[in-house]
């Protein structure tokens, strides 16, 4: 396979989770349309966790949509959960990217 699919099995099969993400039905859309998950989606943050850490990613219902690596530590993303991404520079004192968790960083699970 590609380079890019085999990132996203290492992801999905070999990295423990360190935290969660929970977000809206909006966000579950976009990250199953090939998306990014932007700030404006989550909704929480369980855990404690770095940049590059591996986080699930949760629906509304409860279920694991995503596991990925976050963008953000978790403290950052509490402060910027819910979030327009324009604003996370002026949150955080600083911007490295607009997304939580980059599509390229994103394993979805099956529905």
């Amino acid at each position: 396979g590609s380079p890019a699919n085999a990132r996203r099995r290492w992801i999905a099969g070999r990295l423990k989770p360190a935290g969660r993400l929970q977000v809206d039905a909006g966000a579950v859309d976009a990250l199953r349309g090939g998306a990014s998950l932007l700030p404006a989606g989550v909704r929480g943050v369980s855990g404690e966790f770095d940049r590059g850490d591996a986080v699930e990613i949760i629906g509304p219902d409860r279920k694991v949509v995503a596991i990925g690596l976050a963008a953000y530590s978790a403290a950052d993303v509490r402060a910027i959960a819910g979030k327009r991404s324009e604003d996370v520079a002026n949150i955080l004192g600083y911007a490295r990217r607009p997304a939580v968790v980059e599509k390229s960083d994103l394993a979805l699970k099956a529905e």
